[in-house]
Order: C-alpha cells, then sequence, then structure tokens
C-alpha cells in the first residue's frame, strides 16, 4: 500500500443523514464541522429537538453517516435579555 491509496482513505466523499428510530429521513446529506455524540441534543430552526441515541458509520468508495435520533421536545423561547449568566462564547464585550 502506497501513500496515496492510505491518504485516499481520508479522502472520501461524507454523506450525513439524519434518521428516526424507524430509519426514516429527516434530514439528508446535511453538512456538519463535527459529528455530534451520543446524549447529545440538536434542533434545527423552528422545530422539533432531538436526542441522538446512536451513530452509525458506513465505509466503502463514500462514506456515509446516519445520525439516529428521537423526538423530545419543541424549543421554547426565553427571554434572555436580562440573563447575563451564559453569554455566547463569539460575544465580545
Amino acid at each position: 500500500m502506497n501513500i496515496n491509496s492510505f491518504l485516499k482513505f481520508f479522502r472520501r466523499k461524507l454523506i450525513i443523514n439524519i434518521v428516526n428510530k424507524e430509519f426514516i429521513t429527516l434530514k439528508k446529506n446535511i453538512k456538519l464541522s463535527t459529528i455530534p455524540l451520543v446524549g447529545e441534543k440538536i434542533y434545527f430552526e423552528k422545530e422539533k429537538i432531538y436526542k441522538i441515541v446512536e451513530v452509525i458509520h458506513y465505509y466503502d468508495k463514500i462514506q456515509v453517516i446516519w445520525i439516529v435520533v428521537e423526538e423530545i421536545g419543541v424549543p421554547t423561547t426565553k427571554d434572555t435579555s436580562k440573563d447575563t449568566s451564559s453569554k455566547s462564547a463569539l460575544t465580545k464585550e
């Protein structure tokens, strides 16, 4: 095995799908900077909150990742104008 074939393993096309426990696709071929861990929560704009229950990887000529989730609720809006305890890491003071 030469170095080019070794590096080709890491340069595969990446497909990430969000599915529920019945393997019905909720979001298809999304872009993520990091793969979430089991137990973490995710939500999509104004949609439901999901808990990650399993992450399945498939490696071949392409790499496919299925993130299996279960619905746990709907995001609530909270008035944070008076709450100064949690500031964003991107906020400059």
